[in-house]
């Protein structure tokens, strides 16, 4: 029988005693030589979530049963290729369109030993998430932001005691926040800054800067000296498209975290989201000043 040899580690397992990539490929090796099988492929995902539908190895596997190359993934436990049931059982009726079945050292060989380790290894991965956020939001109300993603434009990531982190300051950059600012602020459009701002790489060293990068920074509460933690919660879109989406969570769950002052004036700040609700229709125009200090307590800075 033609094999793939499918290894896989997440982040949060990278320390793990027994999931090493390393380990993991000696265990298939040998069981593969043990049963005569041909290995066709030794293929990894390094850091990938068993969640995500799109890693790269596991599109490899799909590659390679759409071409007729392999008669079998293996993998040295099931929860290596999913630990999503429905994912899995979706995977598993694509391959067998191809004659091509996802085996693991670990399989009971019985429908109901299998479902139950499937079972498992889901609630273990909710488990693991349900403490890894428990984690980020004890750390922000301890005064630090849980680092992770780009630091709002402006500002840099600074380290805690450990190196992980944990607060911004700002950067050279702050000075085209500032001029974003006072722009708004004197009326310009969000389509009249952008083209100002033609010759200063984006926030991501792009070229072009565009009104909803303009309106980001114009409603983000960091350069008031707030961060809000948990204003959202990211929810895995299960399917093959592996998309997600933001749940909001209550604004009572929100945790406020000081940063470093950007040094630009709040009255300016103010008045550049004034006028940009204005614009926008975010809050009617004979009402502008109150609503705005409505609308600054839900800022727009996510997790």
């Amino acid at each position: 029988m033609r094999v793939a040899l499918y290894t896989r580690v997440s982040t949060d397992e990278q320390a793990k005693s027994g999931y090493s990539l390393e380990d993991q490929l000696d265990k298939l090796e040998s069981y593969a030589f043990q049963q005569g099988w041909e290995v066709v492929a030794r293929i990894t995902d390094d850091g990938y979530s068993g969640t995500d539908p799109t890693r790269p190895g596991l599109l490899e596997v799909l590659r390679l049963a759409q071409a007729g190359k392999i008669d079998a993934a293996l993998a040295t436990k099931r929860d290596r290729f999913y630990r999503s049931r429905l994912l899995r059982y979706a995977t598993d009726q694509d391959l067998e369109d191809h004659g091509v079945q996802l085996l693991a050292l670990d399989d009971t060989g019985h429908m109901m030993g299998d479902s139950m380790l499937d079972t498992f290894a889901e609630w273990e991965r909710e488990n693991t998430r349900d403490r890894l956020m428990d984690g980020k939001f004890k750390k922000a109300r301890k005064g630090e932001i849980p680092g992770g993603g780009h630091a709002p434009y402006g500002f840099s990531w600074t380290p805690n005691e450990n190196g992980k982190q944990a607060g911004l300051t700002p950067n050279e950059n702050m000075e085209t926040v500032r001029l974003i600012f006072e722009m708004v602020a004197r009326g310009d459009s969000l389509h009249e800054v952008a083209h100002a701002l033609s010759a200063i790489p984006t926030p991501r060293g792009g070229r072009r800067w565009h009104p909803n990068t303009i309106a980001r920074i114009v409603r983000n509460e960091c350069y008031k000296g707030i961060y809000y933690y948990g204003k959202h919660r990211t929810v895995r879109t299960l399917g093959r498209k592996n998309k997600r989406r933001d749940s909001p969570l209550p604004q009572g769950e929100w945790v406020a975290v000081p940063v470093a002052d950007s040094g630009i004036p709040h009255g300016t700040i103010d008045a550049a989201r004034g006028n940009w609700m204005l614009a926008t229709g975010h809050a009617p125009k004979h009402k502008a000043s109150s609503s705005w200090a409505e609308c600054s307590s839900a800022p727009n800075v996510g997790a």
